[in-house]
């Protein structure tokens, strides 16, 4: 179990944040060599990083930045659990998307020719081949289309992962902690105000979710992060569920490495409330049971909710601010998240320490939203 550190007086940088961005960052920070603290105004996990259903596709998005960044996540993803020294339970099962009906599987044929485009391997399939490959596919599915790297995480273990090996490394994880502001003097940031005292440091990586915009605020950076609530079900421990990520049917159900069923795939813009609802709760079973009959009897065990942090363009906030060196943003991973987080994780901790970044980070600058 994490518990916290004591605040220090110092560090070379202070993380904000400790979902995946935050611990992936503040661990290839240690792993530099850096001092680096983390601050987490909740508890580790507690918010977007906690509220999905662990999935890791190789490309989620158009070509650009975030599939490059979803490519090389998936790189990392595949060799974590012996990078860190601990079990994150990837499961690589491969991706299918499905189309559910015409208009659907024409995107998803769409989505797979642009794919192929840039290298991946991806195969086009009727129905009847994707039933074939996985047996337990609703009838309703028209067809789709396959590719054979990808699959599951466990969210919880990812960041927990992650923060347990930096702090072996020497970062300091400091839990149930506000900012509550950051202090420039000569441009540059000096030193971040806490909730249990403040921290001398030569930079901030705000990775703070949906609370982002108000972590950038205070050194004067407009930063337009809406919180998307996302609501997850957790099943006691079932058999009959496909093996395979599949994407394009909502909601979503999958098997994790304990067997339990998760079920998520919602989006809901309630501000910042993070109230588990009853409505969203039955929509999901009926949603599960009508895909799945055979699941009408399985018992739910746990439901919980998470904000994820969507910027008005559905790209990330990546990078440093001109205006004040020192300052990098790291948010907007909105729905696939957990899925970008090792190659942010890891190209925040280049633009850090002064190192060029594996990829351009011009399309995610942190000022693009400026008046």
């Amino acid at each position: 179990m994490l518990v916290a550190d004591a605040l220090p007086r110092r560090a070379d940088v202070v993380v904000i944040g400790a979902g995946v961005f935050g611990a992936a960052t503040a661990f290839h920070l240690a792993e530099a060599g850096v001092d680096v603290v983390v601050v987490e105004r909740g508890d580790f996990c507690s918010e977007a990083s906690g509220a999905n259903v662990g999935l890791v596709s190789l490309s989620p998005r158009p070509p650009g930045l975030m599939a490059d960044l979803c490519r090389h996540a998936t790189d990392l993803y595949e060799a974590l659990s012996d990078r860190l020294g601990r079990e994150v339970h990837f499961q690589p099962t491969g991706v299918i998307r499905v189309g559910m009906t015409e208009e659907s599987l024409a995107d998803v044929i769409d989505w797979a020719e642009r794919q192929r485009s840039v290298g991946i391997e991806v195969d086009v399939l009727s129905g009847e081949e994707l039933r074939e490959l996985e047996p337990l596919l609703p009838e309703g599915v028209l067809g789709g289309c396959h590719t054979p790297r990808g699959g599951f995480v466990s969210p919880f273990a990812v960041v927990a992962g992650y923060l347990e090996r930096a702090r072996e490394l020497g970062a300091t994880l400091v839990p149930m902690t506000t900012v509550t502001g950051i202090t420039v003097r000569g441009g540059r940031v000096v030193s971040v105000d806490t909730t249990r005292g403040r921290i001398e440091t030569d930079a901030v990586v705000n990775a703070a979710g949906a609370w982002a915009g108000e972590v950038s605020a205070m050194v004067g950076l407009h930063t337009p992060i809406t919180p998307i609530r996302g609501q997850v079900l957790v099943t006691e421990p079932i058999a009959g569920l496909p093996h395979r990520v599949v994407m394009g049917i909502s909601p979503s159900i999958r098997s994790t490495w304990a067997a339990n069923g998760i079920i998520g795939s919602i989006q809901e813009d309630a501000g910042f409330e993070k109230r588990v609802t009853l409505a969203v709760m039955r929509d999901f079973a009926r949603g599960i049971t009508e895909m799945y009959p055979h699941l009408r009897h399985v018992q739910v065990i746990r439901a919980w909710s998470g904000l994820r942090p969507k910027t008005p363009d559905r790209m990330l906030i990546l990078g440093e601010l001109e205006q004040v060196p020192g300052f990098v943003v790291a948010t907007g991973g909105f729905d696939i998240g957990m899925m970008l987080g090792p190659a942010v994780g890891e190209v925040v901790a280049d633009v850090v320490l002064g190192r060029t970044p594996r990829f351009d980070l011009t399309p995610a600058r942190p000022d693009r939203f400026a008046a």
